[in-house]
């Protein structure tokens, strides 16, 4: 059976949204967790085909779980409840494959649609579906200060946040906007997010925006050429 987890601190509204799932659909069983913390517990236990979080919760929150699972579970797509979302955020994400955000208050349907285009995608594409520059932009838009380290192939790079804004990163062997563009473009990343910004010196001025776009258009004459 295809499994659908679902991580909030809001106990009345969990249940109220594992309920209405349950009523409405025969396609996939509901498994709740109150935090990070818990659906780590039943990402470890049992195969999970679709992610529904939100961001602030106590023990570990959404952030951080969504870095356990760029790391552990590229695989499986990710729902992210927000106050902050926005059209643009969506599009930026629907244009990189990556997870989906939902503005809270929440519309259950609108959920609904989203959980069943995710499993609709874990059906017909075994593909790495959330990533390092979802992540980054997720960042961003929770405004958070923080520094990002990122593993991938032996390399190590680390990106430091502050406020939300992306001002700086680091390699063994660059700093500021070039060691940005060489982690961004690193293939499949572990992150590991620690809050504090362990460098507060900017160094880097471009836009997350405007880097998450070079990437892409990078890596879209990549495969043209391949």
């Amino acid at each position: 059976m295809t499994n659908v987890l679902i991580v909030d601190d809001d106990n009345n509204f969990l249940l109220s949204v594992a309920d209405g799932l349950r009523a409405h659909t025969e396609d996939f069983d509901v498994l709740t967790a109150a935090n990070g913390l818990e659906a780590l517990k039943i990402l470890d236990s049992q195969k999970i085909d679709l992610l529904v979080t939100d961001v602030k919760m106590p023990e570990m929150d959404g952030l951080e779980l969504l870095a356990h699972m760029v790391s552990n579970h590229p695989n499986v797509p990710v729902i992210i409840m927000t106050a902050f979302a926005t059209r643009e955020m969506e599009d930026r994400a629907t244009n990189m494959g990556t997870f989906k955000f939902l503005e809270k208050p929440l519309d259950f349907h609108m959920l609904l649609e989203k959980i069943h285009e995710g499993l609709d995608v874990v059906a017909h594409y075994f593909t790495r579906v959330i990533s390092l520059l979802s992540f980054l932009q997720a960042v961003e838009r929770e405004g958070k200060t923080c520094t990002i380290a990122v593993r991938s192939k032996g390399e190590i790079g680390h990106l430091y946040f502050l406020n939300g804004m992306l001002i700086d990163g680091e390699t063994p062997d660059t700093r500021g906007a070039q060691a940005v563009y060489d982690i961004v473009s690193w293939e499949d990343a572990e992150v590991e997010i620690d809050y504090n910004c362990n460098n507060e010196s900017r160094q880097n001025d471009n836009p997350l925006n405007f880097i998450i776009q070079e990437e892409m258009h990078r890596r879209t004459q990549l495969a043209e050429t391949t």
